[in-house]
């Protein structure tokens, strides 16, 4: 670990000269559009899983055999189909801000002085993209995140921010979020796979109510995180900053 600036830099996830100006405050343009869009994402998943219930009820009438119509002529196959497209638009969105805002609020540990960190910052945002450690590692990251945001750590030690507790709101945004993708995912198509006819589609609509329930939640508690994180860490830019002005002070005192 090395001082520049009179910021630390840990080992991993070194910045090099282009990297130098102030660490990114978290509240703009970038975090009020996340919001927006986890916002819009919450409604729009308890829409869906309102017509996939309206659909399950369908498939429920033609595995008892009192359907009136097709489940393909039916009007929750529209509705869904809207539903997927909104939901969709939004979520091409999200995404790109998400990992912006999640890369920076991570890099900003660096300049702060955090040590020790599990990840390195090209690994912290590629993990998201590879099977099984993309429902992991973010988790790791973000909780180290929280941890190393925390505006009570004391700055002289580089350490002390591992001691500190995790965020239940991370915990609860990050199974929501797995649980919805296994419920939307693998589950749907093992079960879809084998269980046959009005039945299986019941088995499938039923999931999708759960995936896009838990879809709905995560995108709640995502918003709680988002909020948290830029309050801490805008009070820890103020506390860099101060501390900044005390030290060029001091250096023309002595000068």
């Amino acid at each position: 670990m090395e001082l520049r600036g009179n910021l630390r830099v840990s080992h991993k996830g070194r910045l090099g000269a282009g990297d130098r100006p102030a660490a990114f405050s978290p509240g703009g343009l970038v975090s009020g559009f996340l919001i927006l869009c986890l916002g819009i994402h919450g409604p729009l998943s308890l829409a869906l899983a309102g017509a996939w219930a309206w659909r399950w009820v369908v498939f429920r009438r033609i595995a008892e055999g009192g359907a009136a119509v097709a489940p393909a002529k039916d009007g929750s196959v529209i509705l869904l189909g809207l539903l997927a497209l909104g939901k969709l638009a939004f979520l091409l969105a999200t995404i790109p801000l998400f990992l912006v805002w999640y890369r920076r609020v991570y890099r900003n540990l660096l300049w702060w002085g955090v040590d020790r960190l599990g990840e390195s910052i090209l690994w912290a945002v590629g993990s998201f993209f590879v099977p099984f450690a993309g429902y992991v590692v973010p988790c790791m990251v973000m909780q180290e995140t929280w941890r190393g945001s925390d505006p009570e750590v004391d700055m002289e030690s580089s350490h002390a921010w591992r001691k500190g507790p995790r965020s239940p709101w991370i915990v609860g945004w990050w199974a929501a979020w797995v649980v919805s993708n296994l419920a939307g995912g693998m589950v749907y198509i093992l079960v879809t796979a084998t269980v046959k006819g009005a039945r299986g589609g019941m088995w499938g609509a039923g999931l999708q109510v759960v995936a896009e329930a838990f879809s709905s939640l995560a995108a709640g508690f995502a918003v709680a995180v988002v909020l948290t994180v830029n309050k801490r860490q805008s009070e820890k830019v103020r506390q860099v900053a101060a501390i900044r002005t005390q030290a060029l002070l001091q250096e023309e005192a002595a000068g």
